[in-house]
């Protein structure tokens, strides 16, 4: 990884120097004039080819594609002949077929205004393949976990998965758990390796490379601890640290744990900590004052009398900065560190700005 960091630095100050140097000589500069520039290159590829294996693009159903107010058929429902609509409705619950673009054409108007606009033209483009979640390989069986709740209901099909060589295969489901927002399925076939999983959370101002829905959109970037686009971050050893979507960041470290019990019983055997918590914008003072700056925490907003949290003096208004010592900056993550965890467990707390290590005794009801 200081390898790789290294030679990034040197490419890109090679490649401003050979800008510089060829806008003031008009030189042409052929690959072997930028030997960093052509390491950087391989190591690139080497660093994609090792990771991608592992990604896959899955349309996951019950999921829905487009924002709110955005669907096609909701958003022009009202302009729709009933015929028409019932036939669209019919297409859209068809597994695999998914309304991608809409197109609205109105016809010209005659100048006079005695007569009245004809209606608008709805041109509909149908694709039999929209992913609208990252999902990464985790064993030798196949199975993906996704950053997404489904429930096994959602399912009337395997639902299909792109793979990273563009190959088409099926999956189903697995399991799923609510609180960590997971869903875990198997893929049926396919050429795929396992995840080198990376065991530390990407520290804001790490170099990844990032692997995301749109695979044209694959770059390396700087990463500040949480993304708006869902991808697959790569550390620079080619270990996938988890997956970036709608500003959170999901562990695959952290949820290793939760995947297995998933795996192996259906559910999660969950112990109780007995905590209501919300997340701490990055603009909170007190998440200021112990510069966390990206690193997430969460705020206790309810213990419930008689729990595990209040036997060990967790109370309203704690800031929990860690688990086990592990950070865990959102409601999910934090949901699933602790569903695991069993016994004595330490909870790093800030209260009234102070640090406190609470341990709390945790079992499974």
């Amino acid at each position: 990884m200081v390898r790789f960091a290294d030679l990034w630095r040197r490419s890109c100050a090679a490649l401003l120097l050979c800008v510089m140097a060829g806008a003031a000589r008009g030189q042409d500069h052929s690959p072997a004039t930028r030997p960093l520039l052509d390491e950087l290159n391989r190591e690139t590829q080497s660093l994609y080819n090792q990771a991608a294996p592992s990604i896959v693009r899955v349309q996951l159903p019950g999921v829905a594609f487009f924002a709110a107010g955005e669907d096609p058929l909701a958003k022009w429902a009202s302009r729709l002949d009933p015929d028409a609509r019932r036939q669209l409705e019919e297409i859209e619950r068809q597994q695999g077929q998914f309304f991608v673009r809409e197109d609205i054409a109105p016809t010209t108007a005659p100048s006079d205004a005695t007569t009245a606009p004809s209606p608008h033209l709805i041109l509909w483009q149908l694709g039999r393949f929209v992913p609208n979640t990252v999902g990464v390989v985790i064993d030798q069986d196949r199975h993906v976990v996704v950053p997404r709740f489904t429930q096994r209901e959602d399912f009337r099909a395997p639902v299909q998965v792109l793979l990273a060589d563009g190959k088409l295969v099926l999956a189903t489901f697995v399991a799923s758990d609510r609180p960590a927002e997971l869903t875990v399925l198997q893929l049926q076939d396919g050429e795929v390796k396992p995840a080198a999983v990376a065991t530390d959370i990407p520290q804001p101002g790490s170099l990844l490379m990032v692997v995301p829905l749109n695979p044209a959109m694959c770059r390396l970037a700087v990463w500040l601890g949480e993304g708006p686009d869902q991808a697959a971050l790569v550390t620079l050893d080619g270990h996938i640290a988890g997956i970036s979507q709608a500003g959170r960041f999901f562990s695959l470290a952290v949820y290793q744990p939760l995947t297995r019990e998933l795996i192996e019983h259906g559910q999660v055997r969950r112990a109780v900590l007995g905590v209501a918590v919300r997340s701490v914008a990055q603009d909170d003072p007190q998440r200021k004052s112990e510069s966390r700056g990206a690193t997430g925490a969460l705020r206790v907003v309810g213990v419930v009398a008689g729990s595990v949290a209040e036997k060990a003096g967790l109370q309203p208004n704690d800031l929990i900065l860690a688990l086990a010592g592990q950070s865990v900056g959102d409601v999910p993550s934090f949901a699933a560190a602790i569903a695991t965890r069993r016994g004595k467990t330490d909870i790093l707390v800030l209260r009234n700005g102070q640090r406190l290590t609470i341990t709390v005794d945790l079992q499974v009801p």
